[in-house]
């Protein structure tokens, strides 16, 4: 059976459609394995029929209750925007399902399963969220369409700049089209320029005399997602803002000059430019504009590879690691598991990994498993399917830590059960604590050959420091707002 993706997000001429743009690019990259809804209370007619004829339900919904009344234990939320609070993400998440959140700005507290952010330069520790979220940050997980993912994947070389891109999307009300295009008038080494807006825009007699008295000039309107992406790779540079539309230019190739006009492009903007890889517009004041065209006419062209088009394969496997959950239970170490630890303690290809690489007898085991079960800062969980043994995972809590220990059974290892087994053994640690913890971190020692562990706590946001052949990972939880 399918799992369900609900997506809950609006976009319109005033709001813009960044929102929309995003959730319908990662609704594009899942739709082969999971059933996509989407719930607006501001959305396009053609946006509609756009996602009606992709086979995506669409919902029209007059109050957030409406929403909220469709979403069931078995279902994954998607929620993109700036009003959706701690409040907010609390109501989906008593429904019992999965909750993702996509977002730009780092600005509250999350609740959420996953945290999307497409933007270079963002960490884990950008975030106040949960010791159980998982972060897919950076361009690895740009959220493009799938055009954009296909030319990402493509060669290109750029010798010489000589066709500009001009794009400001949306209702450009600051009327930013119309002043860069006139700046972009007095380089004459620009053979042509392409400006191109959005279907929102509001024509006007001054850009039309500038497209009938330049024949350098080429005005195209509401373009489609290839036109659009055909229009990037006929540009070797885009003035652009810092939004979606910058993304779509790294995925083309194109050279970029971009700034800010509004406060959700600040961050995407500042960590672009100090990573170098934009020429600076800054507010797209005139003299910005001047100076970036100025500094991208005169240097040497080199584009670099910021996206590779693979987005779309590391999403999803996320999102089938959260349809996962649903399947799997975890439960507390009873006696009768003795026989299961005594197996698993005794394995070659778990122990290799153990920092206790000596013989281990029964009466050893049998001593060491009674003292855990029965010792209250010990918190010791086995995962299960169907009633399977699949692993497990146990915290010890001394000096105001929550040490980690886990495995896999080697039958199921390479299926990214580790990643789950945390997951699910940290929100059973919080409930099972019933709000008095008793540590105010996590915190986990991994041999530096176990890659797969490794990645596992940095999918988690858990801060790494090294231990000669070890690796300390922790995660401060005071100041969590546990859910």
């Amino acid at each position: 059976m399918r799992c369900k993706v609900y997506f809950r997000a609006d976009g319109n001429a005033q709001l813009g459609m960044g929102h929309l743009v995003r959730c319908s690019a990662l609704a594009y990259m899942l739709n082969e394995d999971f059933d996509i809804s989407f719930f607006c209370r501001e959305i396009p007619e053609n946006q509609i029929l756009e996602f009606k004829a992709s086979g995506f339900d669409c919902f029209q919904i007059e109050s957030e209750d409406d929403f909220f009344s469709h979403i069931t234990r078995d279902t994954i939320v998607v929620i993109d925007g700036y009003l959706y609070d701690i409040a907010y993400q609390q109501k989906i998440k008593e429904k019992g399902c999965k909750l993702v959140c996509i977002d730009d700005l780092h600005d509250k507290e999350f609740i959420a399963d996953l945290i999307i952010n497409h933007a270079p330069g963002i960490s884990p520790q950008d975030y106040i969220a949960q010791p159980y979220t998982q972060f897919a940050l950076g361009l690895d997980y740009a959220l493009l369409r799938p055009v954009f993912l296909d030319r990402a994947k493509k060669t290109r070389i750029i010798k010489k700049i000589e066709t500009l891109l001009i794009c400001f999307g949306g209702s450009d009300p600051k009327r930013l089209t119309e002043k860069a295009t006139e700046i972009a008038l007095e380089f004459t080494q620009l053979k042509k320029i392409i400006v191109v807006t959005g279907s929102a825009y509001q024509k006007n007699d001054y850009l039309d005399r500038l497209v009938e008295n330049n024949t350098r000039i080429e005005h195209r309107n509401a373009l489609s997602e290839k036109e659009m992406a055909d229009v990037m790779n006929q540009s070797e540079l885009a003035i652009i803002p810092a939004s979606g539309i910058l993304l779509e230019a790294f995925a083309t190739k194109s050279m970029v000059a971009s700034g800010f006009y509004i406060d959700n492009q600040k961050y995407l903007y500042q960590n672009c430019l100090s990573l170098g890889y934009i020429i600076d517009c800054k507010n797209f004041e005139t003299e910005s504009i001047k100076q970036a065209l100025g500094n991208a006419l005169v240097s040497n062209v080199v584009v670099a590879n910021l996206i590779d088009g693979k987005s779309s394969v590391r999403l999803n496997k996320i999102f089938r690691h959260l349809q996962n959950e649903f399947l799997f239970s975890l439960r507390r170490v009873i006696p009768s598991d003795l026989e299961s630890t005594m197996k698993w303690a005794t394995n070659s290809e778990i122990r290799k990994f153990s920092f206790n690489q000596n013989l281990i007898s029964e009466s050893e085991h049998l001593n060491w498993f009674n003292s855990k079960i029965n010792d209250p800062a010990c918190f010791f969980y086995i995962l299960e399917q169907d009633q399977e043994k699949i692993g497990s995972i146990r915290f010890d809590i001394k000096n105001e830590e929550a040490l980690i220990s886990y495995l896999i059974d080697p039958e199921y290892h390479g299926k990214g059960y580790g990643q789950l087994i945390i997951k699910k053994g940290v929100e059973k640690l919080i409930a099972d604590s019933l709000g008095q913890l008793g540590f105010t971190s996590i915190v986990a020692f991994v041999m530096k050959v176990n890659i797969p562990s490794i990645k596992a706590f940095e999918r988690f946001g858990f801060t790494k420091t090294e231990r000669d052949e070890t690796l300390k990972f922790k995660k401060e939880i005071s100041q969590c707002h546990f859910q």
